[in-house]
């Protein structure tokens, strides 16, 4: 939104008389020499929620949603990368490979779960690895086991998946989903052939797990706002990507 007037209170610019003190605001006019025409308006039956449905508490959600901008700002970047609605140009694969990216660079940040094992167990496993190791091996080794005790993306995905209420969770398909789309993201990622034949390959595949991803992360935005779990299902069912997925379900019924 362009600023047009800012307008300050200082004690300076006070008038002082008959036992009382009068407030003289400064302002402050700006005119932009190109000035960047409006967008057009989103209706609010296509938003999630209004700022006036937020209530008295809208206040406690807006510094929520700052606060965890600052949190996971690359994961909102990769999010908000590509338009699904409007980036219709950029092949599919891409999509899904933003989406996929911003999911698990959200999940290091919010994740309940980032490591196999503790890490005092797990440097004493690497310990014992590495004394039965040939001397000449023994630095690839190290290098190789450097992140070991990472979970994988598979193991971030059904964290999330069965973090999800339970209303939503049928959009998302089976409990196959986070393998699925873990295959996927490693063979459009890595190129190999083996990959490939556990990846999805038909392009609505591809764009149905997509919408899997976003409406996952949209879940997360929302509870990292303040959003209770029995609110999720009423606000994400205004969600176009789920409207897609319900529609999809039932089409299969």
């Amino acid at each position: 939104i362009p600023i047009l007037q800012i307008e300050a209170d200082s004690s300076r610019t006070d008038i002082h008389g008959g036992g009382q003190t009068l407030h003289r605001p400064t302002q402050i006019f700006l005119s932009q020499k190109r000035p960047l025409p409006l967008p057009s308006r989103e209706h609010p039956v296509s938003m999630l929620f209004t700022l006036g449905a937020l209530g008295n508490d809208a206040s406690r959600y807006i510094e929520n949603w700052h606060h965890g901008f600052k949190a996971f700002r690359d994961a909102l970047d990769f999010y908000f990368s590509l338009d699904p609605d409007f980036d219709t140009d950029v092949a599919i694969e891409h999509h899904f490979l933003a989406a996929a990216n911003a999911f698990e660079s959200l999940h290091r940040i919010i994740g309940k779960t980032q490591f196999e094992r503790p890490q005092t167990d797990h440097d004493g496993r690497i310990e014992k690895i590495l004394e039965r190791a040939p001397d000449e091996f023994r630095g690839w080794l190290k290098r190789k086991l450097r992140h070991s005790n990472e979970v994988s993306l598979e193991q971030r995905l059904r964290e999330a998946y069965l973090d999800m209420p339970d209303k939503l969770r049928p959009v998302l398909g089976d409990e196959k989903f986070p393998t699925i789309v873990a295959a996927t993201r490693n063979a459009f990622a890595h190129h190999t052939e083996r990959l490939k034949g556990r990846a999805l390959k038909e392009a609505t595949e591809i764009w149905l797990a997509t919408k899997r991803l976003r409406l996952i992360m949209q879940a997360q935005f929302l509870k990292r706002m303040g959003f209770d779990d029995s609110l999720l299902p009423e606000v994400l069912s205004r969600s176009a990507d789920f409207q897609i997925l319900q529609r999809e379900v039932s089409g299969k019924e």
